[in-house]
């Protein structure tokens, strides 16, 4: 009895050990080869679909990735890395050094010379043309990748998209030793539920913070447009600036682990407020071109009197706001302030009060947009524009 069970187990196992990701797909290696040596030790392919096959992955509802094979000889840590763009444009791996973006992935990003490489971003695109490039140098002398090597759209879980994993505060301005609510929450936008592990690594800052309670770590189900949220709560023990960083989930697909970050926080806690105290944040600190900043402007009235008073925000010396503000005793209030993408310069946020003849500056922060995927489209749309408009004159004037 106890081995028709143990069988019955086996074969339920069975099918979520060794199942591979479901989608249409076209193998890399049938299209392209790819190999780095110390001989030729900078080498790129690439590994175009044309406009129809593209449309066939779009069309399916799954999402859109590359699933890697990669040898590496001899299989060890060393300076040699790949590289991945689309349509020219630079694929970015988010890294837990200075939680940064990275443009390339060595070695030890591989599990058993594996890589999944999620492309969702780009599906927006009219055609795809995926390059990898590889570098070898030092241990290393040889990259390859390997048969099973495809590109498709598959049944996966997803929380990579804006806002899919975030984490936020209740309060932006606060005393030291004031209590904070952060809340992380998590939705799933993919095809397929995932059992998720969060957790948030207050250990990184237990130096500026204090733990009180609530929730630091998470495991469940999270269901096709589930959304998760987790709570706990801290207080600060030091007055400066200071970083909270991200909270992380991982999950286990297809017998690869996926990790992804959440957006870390910029604090500045307070020994004392003054009687108005403004402080303006960025809801965070990258966004996509397609993206509309969110700069969240913060006003305490600690006095036990009624206050009056301007209020004025600038980015990069352009006002954006302007506005007289009335805020009762010990009151709290918010504006959200938002700002389009114009270019890829950095912004720095800087504000001002004025009470009175008395005015003092808001702390300036900055943030910055990156280049997206959805520009792109435009760009091939000028050129055609462009083209057209050479076609028109030559044969109107010319002829």
């Amino acid at each position: 009895m106890k081995k028709t069970i143990l069988f019955l187990l086996f074969l339920l196992i069975l099918p979520l050990s060794f199942a591979n990701l479901v989608g249409p797909s076209y193998s890399l290696t049938d299209i392209n080869s790819f190999k780095v040596t110390l001989k030729n030790n900078n080498v790129c392919s690439i590994y175009p679909l044309s406009e129809s096959d593209f449309a066939k992955l779009k069309t399916n509802s799954g999402i859109f990735a590359a699933d890697l094979y990669v040898k590496f000889t001899p299989n060890i840590e060393s300076n040699s890395y790949l590289q991945f763009f689309v349509n020219d444009m630079p694929v970015k791996f988010k890294t837990k050094v200075g939680y940064k973006y990275s443009e390339s992935i060595g070695y030890s990003n591989f599990q058993d010379g594996r890589y999944i490489l999620l492309l969702e971003d780009f599906k927006d695109q009219n055609e795809l043309n995926l390059k990898i490039c590889g570098f070898v140098s030092g241990s290393v002398y040889d990259l390859e990748l390997l048969p099973g090597s495809k590109v498709g759209s598959f049944k996966l879980p997803y929380f990579g998209c804006s806002g899919c994993f975030e984490k936020t505060l209740d309060n932006y301005l606060f005393l030291v030793g004031d209590m904070v609510k952060a809340e992380i929450s998590l939705k799933n936008m993919g095809t397929d539920s995932a059992t998720v592990f969060i957790k948030y690594n207050y250990f990184d800052v237990n130096t500026e913070i204090k733990m009180l309670g609530g929730e630091v770590f998470y495991t469940g189900l999270s269901g096709l447009t589930d959304s998760t949220n987790i709570f706990y709560y801290f207080k600060s023990k030091t007055d400066k600036y200071f970083l909270i960083p991200p909270a992380s989930v991982e999950y286990v697909y297809d017998g690869y682990k996926f990790t992804e970050l959440s957006n870390p926080i910029i604090v500045n806690a307070k020994n004392y407020l003054d009687d108005v105290e403004c402080e303006v944040n960025p809801s965070k600190i990258e966004y996509s071109t397609s993206e509309t900043a969110k700069l969240i402007l913060t006003c305490y009235n600690k006095s036990s009197e009624l206050k009056q008073f301007n209020l004025v925000l600038n980015i990069n010396d352009a006002e954006m706001l302007n506005d007289d503000i009335l805020i009762e005793s010990k009151k709290v209030i918010e504006k959200v302030v938002p700002y389009t993408y114009d270019n890829l310069d950095k912004k720095s946020a800087c504000g001002a009060i004025t009470t009175g003849m008395e005015s003092k500056n808001i702390p300036c922060v900055e943030f910055y947009f990156s280049e997206g995927t959805s520009n792109y489209t435009w760009y091939i749309l000028g050129f055609i524009i462009l083209v057209l408009f050479g076609i028109f004159i030559y044969y109107q004037f010319f002829l």
